[in-house]
């Protein structure tokens, strides 16, 4: 095992380094507008009442038993070991799109000294949905990519470090833009918060929302498992894990301004909406500074990209066999993403990548959720469930989400959906 991260805040930044990342830069502010206004304030409850009770629960299994998510499971109850096995392998599916999207990111930063004004909503969609097939470069960026995840793995404390300074300086600059362009464009806001129920009777709608909030938070993925085991005791599980879903919800709700404020760009989805929306952004306040301060921004989200996919890894190849034999594991299982990753890279396929992102998402993630709510209500040892709700005693609002109104409400969204 890993060393422990030697403070709180190593530990808080690489966990935000692996929940905070392209999820909370595309796929909430896209489905916030899709949605309207309305998304917010459900996202906000499900966060509270789904998504921080299977966080808070993740992280104290693997402190408590210093596993990875096969591991925990299985010590929880031989029965639960295939869960286990279930969320590595959603882990691995979303592993082989993520470093594609690694790779896009990277290529944003190296050629945003070509952007200005004319072209700040479509420079980069030319390069990474090109018609006619992907250049040698951009199969080349995919490669560099998995090769930077490879040198990184294994190394917890150098994470933290290199994901504080990545989570600063994106998270600011996320900020600031959010703060200019929800000053500046009053009336696109207002318009865009202007709340329509009607979305609240589509069952879609609350599976796009908590499927955000899991994927968002990395949890149902084996990955918060083995960030567990890094925390040391002492710490407070519950206070890690509210720190780690305020930054991320910030982080999607000042992304969601940009995007509101931008509008339509003609970009091509969820997935490709940051390659469009905040080059048009950076342009827009900062002139002709904006293609160095987009460089830099992208190349800071490059660094976020790498905590998340390496996260990934680290929770499939964990789930593989004894830890003496992981590192050789990660390197045939990165190959074995990688070489799905080029698969995506054909005509046509992104929309594999679409595809494969939806299901993980919505439905996967999901699953593994409720699976994990029922092992963690009724089968995990007493200790574990009080350290992941910061206190003593079992009736009480936290076993109530988690033996009841959490199980029941994932059932229904799975089956309605």
């Amino acid at each position: 095992m890993e060393e422990k991260f030697t403070s709180r805040l190593s530990f808080i930044m690489a966990s935000v380094g692996s929940a905070v990342g392209l999820g909370n830069l595309f796929r909430f502010p896209a489905l916030a507008v899709k949605y309207g206004g309305i998304f917010i304030p459900v996202y906000i409850s499900l966060l509270a009442l789904l998504g921080l009770p299977l966080l808070t629960c993740e992280l104290a299994a693997g402190r408590y038993y210093q596993k990875s998510a096969v591991g925990c499971m299985g010590a929880i109850s031989k029965k639960a070991r295939p869960l286990g096995w279930a969320a590595s392998a959603n882990s691995f599916i979303i592993m082989s799109y993520y470093c594609l999207l690694f790779s896009f990111v990277l290529l944003a930063s190296l050629f945003s000294f070509r952007l200005n004004a004319a072209n700040a909503d479509s420079l980069f969609l030319d390069y990474i949905s090109p018609k006619g097939g992907f250049p040698f470069d951009t199969q080349l960026l995919l490669a560099a990519a998995w090769g930077a995840v490879i040198l990184c793995y294994g190394r917890a404390e150098n994470l933290g470090k290199i994901s504080t300074v990545s989570v600063l300086f994106s998270v600011g600059v996320i900020l600031v833009i959010a703060l200019i362009r929800g000053i500046s464009c009053p009336r696109a806001l207002a318009v865009f918060l202007r709340p329509d129920p009607a979305p609240l009777l589509q069952p879609s709608f609350w599976a796009d929302a908590l499927g955000q909030v899991f994927f968002s938070l990395s949890v149902g993925v084996g990955v918060m498992f083995a960030y567990g085991s890094f925390l040391r005791d002492g710490e407070s599980i519950p206070l890690c894990g509210g720190i780690i879903a305020a930054i991320d919800l910030l982080v999607s709700l000042a992304a969601t301004v940009i995007y509101a404020s931008v509008g339509p760009t003609g970009d091509d989805g969820l997935l490709l909406t940051c390659f469009s929306v905040y080059p048009k952004a950076f342009m827009d306040i900062f002139g002709s500074l904006g293609r160095w301060v987009c460089g830099l921004f992208y190349l800071s989200l490059a660094l976020l990209c790498l905590a998340s996919v390496f996260s990934y890894l680290k929770s499939a190849a964990s789930a593989a066999g004894p830890p003496k034999t992981e590192p050789k594991r990660a390197s045939i299982i990165a190959l074995a993403a990688a070489g799905i990753g080029l698969i995506m890279l054909i005509d046509e396929g992104l929309r594999l990548l679409h595809l494969t992102d939806s299901l993980a998402a919505r439905y996967l993630t999901l699953t593994v959720g409720l699976f994990e709510f029922i092992i963690f209500g009724y089968l995990a040892p007493p200790e574990l469930i009080s350290s992941a709700r910061g206190g003593r005693g079992r009736g009480n609002l936290f076993y109530f989400l988690l033996k009841i109104f959490c199980p029941a409400a994932l059932i229904f969204l799975i089956l309605s959906s």
